[in-house]
């Protein structure tokens, strides 16, 4: 079975060497997105059968993604009884104590991990290592993303590693891609002396930048003016300033024009003048008030100012006489 796997892997390398596209022989003709290798000295070329142990996306890495973002990937992991038989069979489990099928499920469904990630290993954890990794395809010089490449912390990146038991059902992982083009993304496992790897491909697109003079796609007059001007103002917004002006507005010519309206009913109306004829003359003073006081025409002799005909008035008459006016009321 390795051998015909084998010859597979050389065959699909070819094709691929012919078409011009190396990246494509991802797989060993199984048509399916996930692969094995030893855990040591793994390559490109000697995959090696899973023995039932399958992978598989539960939340995929989007199509698309924007460099510096960050977005989540969930994947599970499932054996079988084949699987703990065969993994018996070729000394997958490096724990003594697990020497048939049986050993080998309790081992993986029972036994608890440590609590920290890095204390786990084969002899103390069935699932020792779990994360993501991502390789951006124009600066790989391997043809495939595959478990052996390191993480330099800029170019190939990993995520946190964890570890677990086989029956956990959902395995997830924050990812953050810098780097623009199509990646490659792997959800790596290992398992006793096997690792596995479940592969997908995201396009990166360069991150979208506020300030920079161009009003791209995600950007809007709302969230980047300096990019795309600010924003016309909404029909609710111009409704909320035109309304009280119009309201106000129509408040004063209101006003004006009844101001108006009265001033010439005044005008037209003449019932609130009063006719002379009807006023009455008082000929007899009035003491106790002096400003509505009425005094009789009267002469005086005197150079001195007389307040009123009464107070000068002494009965002779004299070389200069003052006339007084009588008020009525």
């Amino acid at each position: 079975m390795r051998t015909i796997k084998c010859v597979c892997v050389c065959v699909c390398v070819c094709v691929c060497q012919v078409c011009v596209c190396p990246t494509c022989c991802w797989h060993d003709l199984d048509n399916s997105e996930y692969d094995c290798w030893p855990l040591d000295k793994p390559n490109e070329y000697n995959m090696m059968d899973c023995g039932g142990l399958e992978m598989a996306w539960l939340l995929r890495p989007p199509d698309t993604v924007k460099s510096g973002e960050p977005f989540s990937v969930s994947y599970s992991v499932s054996a079988g009884e084949a699987f703990y038989r065969w993994a018996v069979e070729n000394h997958i489990f490096t724990h003594s104590a697990i020497v048939d099928a049986d050993a080998a499920r309790r081992f993986c469904e029972n036994i608890d991990c440590p609590t920290n990630w890095k204390d786990a290993d084969g002899e103390n954890c069935c699932i020792h290592h779990a994360n993501i990794h991502s390789c951006p395809l124009g600066h790989m010089t391997e043809s495939i993303c595959g478990p052996w490449i390191p993480d330099d912390g800029k170019i190939f990146t990993h995520t946190i590693s964890t570890s677990g038991k086989m029956t956990q059902s959902n395995w997830t992982s924050k990812v953050v891609l810098v780097h623009s083009g199509l990646t490659s993304l792997i959800a790596h496992i290992r398992v006793g002396r096997m690792q596995v790897a479940l592969e997908a491909k995201s396009t990166v697109e360069p991150a979208v930048v506020c300030g920079d003079g161009v009003c791209e796609e995600a950007e809007l007059c709302s969230t980047c003016s300096a990019d795309c001007g600010e924003c016309p103002m909404t029909p609710t917004t111009k409704l909320s300033i035109g309304l009280p002006l119009s309201l106000l507005c129509l408040c004063f010519v209101l006003t004006a024009v009844w101001l108006r309206y009265h001033q010439q009913k005044l005008l037209w109306d003449e019932s609130w003048i009063i006719d002379f004829s009807k006023i009455k003359q008082d000929q007899e003073a009035r003491m106790t008030m002096g400003s509505l006081m009425s005094a009789p025409v009267g002469n005086s002799d005197s150079n001195t100012s007389c307040v009123t005909a009464l107070s000068c008035y002494n009965g002779q008459p004299g070389s200069r006489k003052t006339p007084f006016t009588c008020t009525g009321i």
